[in-house]
């Protein structure tokens, strides 16, 4: 008789970082469960010492792997391998007078679902028998129980993940998928399965997790390995209760809690020339059945660098599934805030400790990398770009050389600090220094010299106390970058030299590094003059704009509002999951969750806001004061808001904002983190309009690949 009971051997792997991606996976898997036929197997007549073992068969089977136990294939259980036996495969045979087990072989010409296996030793007689494969792997019975050990499973080789091209599907090795090499981890996954007569139906005792990581940045990290540690022995000892197949796990020391899986050389890259989502590389852990409470990933790459990724949620790995964690983003950064504010004399120093965040809103809540120093990675610091406070048509230090060290004297790396010297003449102004390795920037730092005292357009930077409602919160009385928080006197007029004082440095939406705004003759697209010019590169990764910090980049073709790759995530400024802007009603609403990222552009301490945060603002005035709006902020006090352009999607220069228009003076926009709409093609803009000497707020979309300025708040606590 064959065992009715036919349970299809084949991997699933119900595991995830959030509950609800298992729920979905389960449930599909289910559904298509219900809907499959048991596969019988006509018993041959079996002489003494032999016995008939079957494993799962599909209905349409593909071309099977000669390397596996384990059935591969799509998540709805289509096309999957056979799992096969092959010549000299040993299983292990227990009953009740044969505690010890004994040892049956098979003696095949070619792979096979089924095989007869021939006693190599004692006959196992027993009414019921108990079948334990592989046999090496099993030992005696202790305390009726069989106990396998698990202790190969502790380290593991790399093979490619199943490949995973956005339609639910895995391909077999032919297809660039699933290699399952002689050193792999796949032909020792214990089978289990009891009966009464001469016919065994196996089924899998283990199962597997899938991390699957990417590097968002593309930077080309390669790694060595990946140790995974949970809660249990999953590399101790599996202990078999034959009653009813269950398993328990017992171990004696910390390092039967964790298993490894060693790369192969030179490493393995995360992600090729194009990264995203889609873009992930897999990797697989064989471990027992079982529910998890927690897991933790530590990965270390070629240089030595150790990362470390925990989910504390609870993971049940099933036999017969499949799913896998959702994709976990690997950023790497440095330091803890993309602006410095650095006082104009004495020396700042600056953290630049390797961190990293696997999380998909790129929060600074990680950890330090452990491994080496920035200086032992090879970093070097080197000043890009510096515009001193004197900016102006003839005054700068990207155009003019003689200019040049007034922000900054000096820069140097020694272990973990980054060592800023001011220039020599003490002149505020800002500048950005990149850290750089084989020539290519890893990441850079805006740093802000301040330049403060004496006249009253000289003020020190402060935070300005708004009220919307019943609740309080901060923001700076100044565009980020800017000398001046106000015009050259309350009541005065500015002229357009000293209006620039007051605009601060511009952004495209998602991006950290600042182009700094400098005079009338500047051009921000390709053209004689152009200091900055459009990458316009469809596949432009968040390495490429780190690694050209200068460029304004585009889309491709005539969809130029976008910024390739990295506009594409809409969380790139702190944007909980989930959360667009739709509508312009909605704009001003207060969404819960922004937190700052680390590609956010303000200080530490500080973030973009949402656009919520302007609604407390008011108009307190009708007239413009210079190159200014005077606005209330808490229904006593006001304060001034630039009015300095901005660059258009479309256009090269300046706009509505410089003396090259005849509307100078009369719009200022400032970047909301509220990204706009799910695609994150744009990013929403606070618009204060000067028109007809009427001042007034606007709730607007921008495109991302657009310069505005920003004006940064104090993270709520």
């Amino acid at each position: 008789m064959v065992n009715n009971c036919l349970m299809k051997k084949y991997l699933m792997i119900v595991a995830a970082f959030a509950a609800t991606v298992a729920v979905v996976s389960c449930q599909k898997e289910s559904n298509r469960e219900e809907s499959s036929s048991p596969v019988t197997h006509e018993v041959p007549t079996m002489s003494s010492g032999e016995i008939y073992c079957v494993t799962p068969v599909n209905e349409e089977p593909a071309a099977p792997s000669s390397e596996t136990k384990t059935a591969w294939g799509e998540v709805y259980d289509t096309n999957k391998l056979d799992v096969l036996w092959l010549d000299g495969d040993g299983i292990k045979l227990y009953g009740a007078s044969s505690e010890s087990g004994s040892v049956y072989t098979t003696k095949l010409d070619a792979s096979s679902s089924t095989a007869t296996f021939t006693a190599q030793g004692p006959v196992v007689t027993d009414e019921t028998r108990y079948a334990v494969y592989p046999a090496e792997m099993a030992g005696a019975m202790q305390g009726g129980k069989i106990p396998v050990d698990l202790s190969v499973f502790r380290s593991q080789a790399y093979h490619s993940t199943l490949a995973y091209y956005g339609n639910l599907k895995y391909y077999t090795d032919e297809d660039g998928g699933i290699n399952l090499s002689e050193n792999s981890i796949v032909p020792h996954l214990p089978l289990y399965a009891s009966s009464t007569d001469d016919s065994f139906q196996f089924q899998n005792l283990c199962g597997a997790v899938n991390l699957r990581l990417n590097d968002y940045q593309g930077r080309g990290i390669r790694i060595a390995s990946v140790k995974i540690t949970t809660d249990k022995y999953i590399s101790g000892t599996m202990l078999i209760n034959p009653a009813d197949g269950s398993i328990t796990l017992s171990g004696s020391s910390d390092a039967e809690k964790s298993i490894t899986v060693n790369s192969n050389d030179p490493g393995t890259a995360l992600s090729g020339s194009n990264p995203g989502f889609n873009g992930a590389v897999g990797w697989f852990f064989f471990l027992p059945v079982g529910t998890y409470n927690g897991m933790s990933f530590t990965i270390t790459d070629m240089e030595g660098n150790v990362y470390t990724k925990s989910t504390s949620n609870t993971i049940t790995v099933n036999p017969g599934k499949v799913g896998r964690f959702p994709v976990a983003q690997l950023t790497v950064y440095y330091g803890s805030a993309n602006c410095i504010l650095a006082p104009k004399d004495g020396v700042t120093t600056v953290d630049i400790t390797p961190r990293y965040t696997f999380d998909e809103g790129f929060s600074y809540s990680s950890g330090a990398a452990t491994g080496k120093s920035a200086e032992e990675l090879g970093l070097t610091a080197e000043v890009i770009w510096e515009v001193n406070r004197r900016v102006g048509a003839t005054c700068n230090s990207i155009t003019n050389e003689s200019h040049k060290a007034l922000v900054i004297s000096g820069v140097s790396i020694s272990g973990n600090t980054l060592s800023v010297t001011p220039g020599s003449k003490a002149i505020g102004g800002n500048a950005l220094v990149a850290l750089k390795k084989d020539d290519k920037t890893v990441w850079s730092f805006h740093i802000w010299v301040k330049n403060e005292g004496g006249a009253a357009n000289n003020r020190p930077i402060q935070d300005l106390t708004f009220k919307i409602g019943d609740q309080t919160f901060q923001m700076m009385d100044r565009n980020l970058g800017a000398p001046f928080a106000l015009p050259v006197t309350d009541a005065g007029q500015q002229d357009a030299g000293q209006a620039y004082m007051t605009y601060g440095l511009l952004y495209q939406w998602g991006r950290k590094e600042p182009l700094p705004l400098l005079d009338n003759t500047t051009k921000y697209a390709d053209g004689a003059t152009a200091l900055f010019h459009s990458g316009d590169a469809v596949n432009a990764s968040v390495q490429y704009l780190l690694d050209n910090p200068l460029e304004r980049v585009q889309e491709t073709g005539s969809n130029k509002s976008t910024l390739p790759q990295n506009g594409k995530n809409v969380r790139l400024w702190g944007a909980p999951a989930g959360y667009a802007i739709s509508s312009a009603e909605s704009i001003f609403s207060y969404a819960a969750g922004f937190e700052k990222s680390v590609y956010d552009p303000c200080p530490a301490g500080y973030m973009v806001p949402q656009a919520y945060y302007y609604s407390g603002l008011t108009v307190n005035m009708t007239s413009r004061q210079g190159y200014c709006a005077r606005l209330k902020y808490n229904n006593t006090d006001w304060t001034y808001f630039s009015l300095p352009g901005f660059v258009a999607s479309s256009v090269a220069d300046i706009v509505a904002g410089t003396t090259k228009t005849t509307t100078a003076g009369t719009y200022g926009w400032l970047w909301c983190s509220n990204p706009y709409g799910t695609g994150g093609w744009a990013g929403c803009q606070f618009e204060v309009t000067f028109m007809n000497n009427n001042v007034s707020l606007n709730k607007r979309f921008g495109a991302s690949s657009a310069c505005l300025p920003v004006r940064c708040m104090r993270i709520p606590e």
